[in-house]
């Protein structure tokens, strides 16, 4: 709270004769060139002629007239025009009584007048530094007032300005930044592709008075600048990774060689890409080179690495973009995993296809298979989970099976021998949830919020103390409140229901995201933030996660920008994504720089540069990729385009180059 005196200057007259008629009146001051003013004279009246200015006389203890006078060690002036200026003494409190008269035009003299000065701080003026609503860093856009929590108190009984007067003030900001701007009602604007982060933007106010000058105060406001918050779910690979938006569209980024990104190349991306236009996909499995999606139309869709039939196309022919999986439309679930595929129907029916060596389809053979079968005639399957070369599966009733390898005891059932069918696991218990396997363990929870590991225990990734391998589930601490898990190749994440982020295992490139790079055999919270809402480990060595705000960070592993943050830097704490197709304004690879001209244009946007050019894409405001060119040409046309900013990506032989254009 901040607290500024308002200096009340009030003028009260007293009557001794009728020559001359004056009013008392209250008096405002303005600051002005560091002094003070008055005008005392501005309610009085003569009964005749006019008032002389001029002849203003402060004291009258003094023959002749008397334009300054110094009283309680401030000094007051008057000038011609009858103005009242002082200096010193301000937020001493005090109080000034000063004696006048002044005369007509006509030489007569006023009666003798009282001019009260008082230094008061009985009015106020509050701010709280307070922090406006967030702002999309894509888009930017306008704060609400910073003066919407400001306000004036009275003087007295008399308020001058009344509770709420503020709403006349105006403010300015003295923070030169050129991503903000204050408006002349107070608000700020954000600059579209501002940076994330909290802004501390300092302004002075002025209050509201006729003198636009009056009462300035400087305060401080704070602007969170965040990204939109735009992501709905998020799948990782080995290393790369798939999320869609809440818009329904689908980005992926990372390794590339197989076209597991579905982006209609083999090129990695360190940035998000958006996977064709549509924007109705509903749920993403990635698995380690392929991926399996589902669009909300109930359709199933495939695209990446096809060496083992994966993709359950009909035959092992690789896919860079989604093709569709036969044409049913009642697919509600996927799970993908090095080379096999599973999906479950919305009658409960479980099918599976791809790699099949180790019996990890389930279906009694161990022949790959490079179209969906179904794996028994249950129709009562709830959810599925794919190892490296076994699988896990829950039923409606709670109990759970596994088949495949079973060299470590991944199945959970009491041995260490391999099926080619599903067989009872997790200890004979009917009360499963969910159930996450990795390459050779597989963790698990029941109804009741505990948490179970089996399996492989190398690098303590089952999470209780040791590296023994366990072929029957043991409970992981004693916790009861988990609620969801994942796990990756040699680490697991996992969510209790009080949204805190939990890791343990192998921690060599980060990957549990605790800050160090230091394995932990024991679950250890990550952070302390209580909003996590989804986690992603997978296959690979990295990890992401989602909040209830919608935004996405990542973390771990980064060699081939899996992380999705421009970069090819390893992470060992959750990093908030935010680079987009924006960011980079540069060659990725090259010391060239491209230029776009004109800009803006209504029509031929002409790029100079002495690279080859691969390709052109163009990007709205959402990120979402719009126009694309593949050619070698040097131009592209984007008449067709609706005037606004838009982006540019521009893929050469040596990189990419990414920047803003304007369509006129």
């Amino acid at each position: 709270m901040k607290k500024t005196i308002l200096f009340i200057f009030l003028v009260l007259i007293s009557f001794k004769g009728i020559t001359q008629t004056a009013m008392a009146d209250s008096v405002f001051g303005c600051y002005s060139g560091g002094l003070v003013e008055a005008y005392p004279l501005a309610n009085d009246y003569v009964n005749s002629g006019t008032i002389d200015y001029a002849s203003l006389d402060l004291d009258q203890t003094i023959s002749g007239i008397q334009s300054s006078i110094t009283v309680n060690g401030i000094s007051f002036t008057a000038d011609i025009n009858g103005v009242v200026r002082w200096s010193g003494g301000i937020g001493d409190y005090q109080s000034c009584a000063i004696k006048y008269t002044f005369s007509d035009n006509l030489g007569n003299i006023s009666n003798e007048e009282t001019l009260y000065v008082y230094f008061d701080p009985d009015i106020f003026k509050y701010d709280d530094d307070f922090t406006l609503t967030p702002i999309d860093s894509v888009l930017g856009g306008t704060t609400i007032s910073v003066l919407a929590n400001d306000y004036v108190t009275g003087f007295g009984a008399s308020p001058i300005f009344g509770v709420g007067a503020i709403g006349r003030a105006t403010a300015a900001l003295t923070t030169t930044d050129p991503n903000f701007t204050m408006n002349p009602d107070g608000t700020i604007t954000v600059a579209p592709n501002t940076p994330v982060g909290i802004y501390n933007l300092n302004y002075r106010a002025y209050g509201p008075h006729p003198c636009t000058d009056y009462l300035p105060y400087l305060t401080s406001v704070k602007i969170e600048v965040k990204n939109a918050g735009i992501w709905k779910s998020v799948s990782v690979g080995d290393n790369h990774t798939s999320a869609i938006k809440t818009d329904g569209t689908l980005w992926s980024w990372g390794n590339n060689g197989l076209g597991s990104l579905g982006i209609g190349s083999t090129t990695d991306s360190n940035t998000p890409v958006q996977v064709g236009t549509d924007a109705n996909w509903e749920f993403i499995a990635s698995g380690d080179y392929h991926a399996i999606a589902i669009k909300n139309n109930g359709t199933l869709w495939a695209w990446g690495d096809n060496s083992y039939g994966q993709l359950g196309i009909g035959s092992t022919t690789q896919s860079n973009i989604p093709v569709q999986i036969g044409t049913d439309t009642d697919w509600n679930f996927a799970s993908a995993r090095y080379g096999s595929s599973a999906a479950i129907k919305n009658n409960g029916t479980l099918w599976m296809w791809g790699y099949n060596a180790d019996g990890e389809i389930g279906n009694g053979t161990n022949t790959n298979q490079n179209a969906p079968v179904q794996i028994t005639s249950s129709n009562d399957w709830k959810t599925i989970s794919l190892g490296d070369a076994h699988t896990v599966a829950i039923k409606t009733d709670g109990t759970l099976y596994g088949w495949g390898l079973n060299d470590f005891g991944q199945l959970g059932n009491g041995n260490n021998i391999s099926s080619n069918v599903p067989i009872l696991s997790g200890g004979g218990f009917n009360q499963w949830k969910s159930v996450s396997a990795s390459r050779s363990y597989t963790i698990a929870l029941q109804n009741d919020g505990t948490l179970w590991a089996w399996g492989n225990n190398a690098y303590n990734q089952l999470g209780y103390r040791t590296t023994t391998d366990r072929n029957t589930p043991i409970q992981v601490g004693t916790d009861t409140d988990w609620s969801s898990i994942s796990a990756g190749n040699f680490h697991r994440l996992a969510l209790k229901s009080n949204g805190s982020l939990w890791a343990w295992g192998l921690n060599s490139v980060g990957e549990l995201g605790d800050g160090t790079n230091t394995n932990q055999n024991t679950p250890v919270q990550i952070g302390t933030d209580m909003n996590w809402t989804e986690i992603s480990a997978k296959s690979s060595n990295h990890s992401a996660a989602l909040k209830s705000d919608g935004n996405l960070y990542t973390w771990g592993r980064n060699i081939f920008g899996q992380l999705g943050n421009c970069t090819l830097t390893n992470l060992n704490i959750p990093t908030l994504l935010n680079c987009t197709v924006l960011s980079n304004q540069e060659i990725t690879n090259s010391d060239k720089v491209l230029s776009f001209y004109p800009n803006p244009t209504s029509s031929i946007l002409n790029i100079q540069t002495e690279e080859k050019v691969i390709s052109i894409a163009i990007y709205d405001l959402n990120g979402r990729r719009i126009k694309t060119q593949k050619s070698d040409a040097k131009s592209i046309n984007i008449s067709d385009l609706t005037n606004g900013l838009y982006f540019i990506e521009v893929n050469t032989a040596n990189g990419c180059v990414k920047n803003k254009i304007v369509k006129q």
